[in-house]
């Protein structure tokens, strides 16, 4: 197999959900066919003359220890040039409003939203986009989003205020947002971490 460009990006994340049928954030790094899959979908994307399909890709790589030794290691350092530039982030105490009641976040279903909400270019988010920047944008996204809601709240509340007397104390007692039923209940960390200790598990921890 001739020497190909292993490029870690979303567009490869979005075809290793479709390849393996699960969330990104479910990829088991201590599983060999899913580090596989992961890669073959590296190759995949970014490469096309790569006419290979998984199964007789995964033959290959199997069939000969060396070459999977070469394309492990390529992968790795793959991930750990990109791994440098990720930034540990402090959990936010906001909850997600569009992802934190996904069971299975797949990363194709956020692709809407950064076109439409946060105004980027799908070719930019597919082929040079970073997880750690997916997060961002979403957390900012959340925070904004919940900002105008609030907002809306505020002067409906006193819009109305006037015709209601005292039954209505604060405009929580107008409505209470899902992310205000039960803070504590739905409190999690950003898109950004959860992604960037996946790349580190991955990084420390894949075998073939």
């Amino acid at each position: 197999m001739k020497d190909y460009i292993l490029k870690f990006n979303i567009k490869s994340i979005i075809h290793f959900e479709k390849l393996a049928r699960k969330a990104f954030s479910r990829l088991d790094y201590s599983d060999y066919k899913d580090i596989l899959r992961l890669i073959y979908c590296c190759y995949y994307c970014n490469n096309e003359d790569f006419t290979y399909t998984y199964d007789a890709f995964e033959k290959v790589i199997l069939n000969n220890q060396k070459l999977s030794q070469k394309v492990l290691k390529q992968f790795h350092k793959t991930v750990e040039l990109q791994e440098q530039f990720s930034t540990k982030q402090e959990v936010s105490d906001e909850p997600s409003l569009e992802v934190h009641q996904e069971a299975e976040l797949f990363i194709y279903k956020i692709i809407p939203i950064l076109t439409a909400n946060c105004g980027l270019d799908i070719n930019y988010i597919l082929n040079e986009m970073s997880l750690e920047d997916v997060g961002s944008y979403i957390n900012n996204y959340n925070s904004t989003k919940q900002e105008e809601l609030q907002l809306q709240r505020l002067w409906c509340y006193y819009s109305i205020l006037p015709h209601v007397g005292k039954k209505l104390k604060s405009p929580k007692d107008l409505i209470l947002f899902n992310w205000e039923k039960d803070e504590e209940a739905i409190r999690s960390k950003s898109i950004a971490d959860e992604y960037k200790d996946k790349l580190e598990d991955i990084l420390k921890n894949a075998k073939l």
